[in-house]
């Protein structure tokens, strides 16, 4: 069984902040949904339910021409990032990287495996940086 990730981050090639808030809106009907700050470069949001809330960040220009979306916590149905891509290419058709592993804190970043990215060819594994 794959352990349940403390948080989750993803990467878009070129979405826009209305694309990601409408996939964030779609992904959870039942949660309330306040921008906490937005400018011309990135957006946070909180999701918020009776019983949980999480904090989402997109920044659209983090890497090359890819943007992060980060869950601070996971607070989601998702239990990996890879889970939450396929949902968020199904949603937009657009290019999705993630993480093939988890990460702890403490944890070096070079632990990684690899990376996933998913589009029009399907799932490949592959070294990004």
């Amino acid at each position: 069984m794959t352990e349940r990730y403390p948080d989750l981050e993803l990467y878009i090639l070129k979405p826009t902040i209305e694309e990601i808030a409408d996939w964030l809106k779609s992904s959870f009907p039942n949660y309330e949904l306040s921008v906490l700050k937005h400018d011309n470069n990135q957006c946070q949001w909180l999701i918020s339910s009776a019983s949980s809330q999480m904090q989402v960040h997109l920044t659209l220009a983090a890497i090359k021409q890819f943007a992060s979306l980060w869950f601070k916590t996971n607070e989601t149905s998702w239990t990996t990032d890879l889970e939450a891509a396929r949902t968020l290419y199904q949603h937009l058709s657009k290019e999705v990287r993630c993480s093939d592993s988890g990460w702890q804190d403490g944890q070096d970043e070079g632990g990684q495996s690899g990376w996933v990215k998913i589009n029009q060819r399907g799932e490949q594994h592959f070294d990004w940086f």
